[in-house]
């Protein structure tokens, strides 16, 4: 049994490792968006503001789920050659 859950750990970790996809005008507008969005939300006390978490991170770790998903990147040095 424990060896089926080796097996399982190192499978999920080989595919959890991320490729950075978002390039570096599309990093900053994130960061930028997301701030405003989050200072917004501390400012008003609109709960919805703290969805700029969201684009903040992403544009951070330079990763988007979404864009991995479709197939997208917009970071151009970042792409591995096949």
């Amino acid at each position: 049994m424990y060896n089926h859950v080796v097996v399982l750990i190192l499978v999920h970790k080989k595919e959890s490792v991320m490729q950075l996809n978002v390039g570096d005008i599309d990093r900053v507008l994130r960061i930028v968006v997301g701030v405003a969005l989050i200072a917004f939300a501390v400012v008003t006390g609109n709960l919805l503001g703290w969805i700029g978490i969201v684009p903040l991170v992403t544009g951070i770790f330079k990763f988007c789920p979404a864009y991995a998903i479709f197939g997208i990147g917009t970071c151009k040095e970042c792409k591995t050659e096949s």
